[in-house]
C-alpha cells in the first residue's frame, strides 16, 4: 500500500471519527446554536468522505504520487488521539474539535503536496480548504462563547 493511499485511509478515518463525535455531542447538547453548527460539521464531513471515495475511484495513488516528496508526508504525527467525553465543558469541546479539524486540513495539504498531477492535487487542496472553512466556523463559535 502506498503512503498516499495510507493518508487517504487516515483522512477517511478521521472524518468518520469526527462525524461520530459530532453526532453524539449533537444528541446530548442543549445549545440550539451548537446543534446547528454540529449539523453543518456532520454534513461537511460526510461530503468530504464521499469526495475521498470518488477520489479513490478516479485516481490510482501509485500512479499520481511524486515519490521524491513522500519523505515529507509525515502522516504519523497527525494521528489525533483526543478522547471526547460526553461531560466535557462546551468550550473545551470546541477547542478539541478545532484541533481535530486543523490537523485534518494539514493532512489534506500534505497529501496534495505529494501528488504529481494537477487534477487530483486540486481535489485534495479543495478538501483542505473546505475543512478550513469548517474550522473558521468553529473558531467563531468559540470566540463568541469566550465573550
Amino acid at each position: 500500500m502506498s503512503a498516499l493511499r495510507d493518508g487517504i485511509e487516515l483522512a477517511k478515518a478521521l472524518e468518520g471519527e469526527s462525524i461520530n463525535t459530532y453526532e453524539i455531542y449533537q444528541t446530548i447538547t442543549e445549545h440550539p446554536d451548537l446543534h446547528r453548527m454540529l449539523q453543518a460539521l456532520i454534513e461537511g464531513g460526510l461530503a468530504r468522505v464521499q469526495d475521498l471515495e470518488r477520489f479513490e475511484s478516479r485516481f490510482d495513488p501509485e500512479r499520481i504520487t511524486d515519490v521524491t516528496k513522500l519523505a515529507g508526508l509525515h502522516i504519523d504525527d497527525l494521528r489525533i488521539a483526543q478522547v471526547f467525553d460526553a461531560g466535557i465543558e462546551y468550550t473545551d469541546f470546541l477547542e478539541l474539535i478545532c484541533e481535530r479539524e486543523r490537523d485534518t486540513a494539514v493532512l489534506y495539504d500534505r497529501l496534495a503536496a505529494v501528488v504529481a498531477d494537477r487534477e487530483p492535487q486540486y481535489a485534495l487542496k479543495r478538501l483542505a480548504e473546505d475543512t478550513r472553512r469548517q474550522l473558521c466556523l468553529i473558531r467563531s463559535r468559540l470566540e463568541l462563547e469566550r465573550l
